[in-house]
C-alpha cells in the first residue's frame, strides 16, 4: 500500500468520525436493511431510528468497559 492510499484512507475515516462514527452510521443502516426486507417500509423506519438510538447510548459504554478494563 503506498502512502497516498493510506493517506487516503486516514482522510475518509476521520469524516467519519472515527471507527465509533463508521458504527454509528452502520447499525441503523444494516437494522434498516434487514427490516425492509421482511417488514416494509414503515416498520424499517422505525427499526433505524431505534437501532441508532440503542447505538448511540449503549456502544460508548460497551467500547469503554470492553477496551479500558
Amino acid at each position: 500500500m503506498t502512502d497516498h492510499n493510506r493517506i487516503n484512507e486516514t482522510a475518509l475515516l476521520d469524516q467519519l468520525g472515527g471507527p465509533s462514527g463508521l458504527v454509528y452510521t452502520a447499525v441503523p443502516v444494516a437494522a434498516f436493511v434487514a427490516a425492509n426486507a421482511f417488514l416494509g417500509l414503515p416498520v424499517a423506519i422505525g427499526i433505524a431510528i431505534a437501532a441508532a438510538l440503542v447505538a448511540r447510548q449503549e456502544l460508548p459504554h460497551w467500547h469503554h468497559q470492553r477496551f479500558s478494563g
